[in-house]
């Protein structure tokens, strides 16, 4: 099934991204900012760390669902985060090295949605009148979704979460992404 939808143009970008989460009254936000350089040299060692099992179940804890995501340094690229090679393959190689950014994911944030179309192999972007419009195929996040869902459970696991609150963060994630009927 295709999935059309509009996100705001600078969606995940830096600036564009901190000035919507200004204007939302909800609390403060945890930001986790990937930095440029830290994309263009394909450097994933701060990520893997932060996200890793071995951190203690206190830290694991603060990660869940807590993090808007996003990138540094390319504010004044006229493309959109999804469309920039540099960003797609990182964040492409980071979701098949180790795809915890699912469990840190924020799912008030639409930054998500900058990530995960970085991900999907197949997008066709529109922009017209300053909105962007994104079609994909579903199938492409429900694979995406299924690759996470092990790294998810097991890092749910390792915070002491219950079962039933990962299994609502784990719906959460779902329900953001359009899967939970998949």
């Amino acid at each position: 099934m295709k999935i059309e939808t509009k996100i705001p143009a600078g969606c995940g970008k830096f600036s564009p991204t901190l000035r919507l989460l200004e204007e939302s009254p909800t609390s403060i936000p945890k930001i986790y900012v990937f930095t440029r350089e830290e994309i263009e040299s394909h450097d994933f060692t701060r990520v893997l760390q932060d996200f890793s099992p071995e951190n203690s179940k206190r830290n694991l804890r603060a990660l869940c669902s807590q993090w808007h995501f996003v990138v540094a340094g390319y504010d004044e690229e006229p493309e959109e985060l999804y469309e920039i090679e540099a960003v797609r393959h990182f964040f492409s190689s980071v979701t098949i090295l180790w795809p915890a950014w699912t469990f840190g994911a924020a799912t008030t944030s639409l930054s998500l949605w900058a990530i995960a179309l970085s991900v999907l192999p197949y997008l066709d972007v529109r922009k017209r009148n300053g909105e962007v419009q994104v079609s994909f195929d579903n199938s492409q996040v429900v694979r995406l979704f299924h690759h996470c869902l092990p790294v998810f459970k097991l890092l749910s696991k390792k915070a002491g979460l219950s079962k039933g609150k990962g299994i609502k963060n784990l719906d959460r994630v779902a329900a953001y992404l359009g899967v939970e009927d998949q």
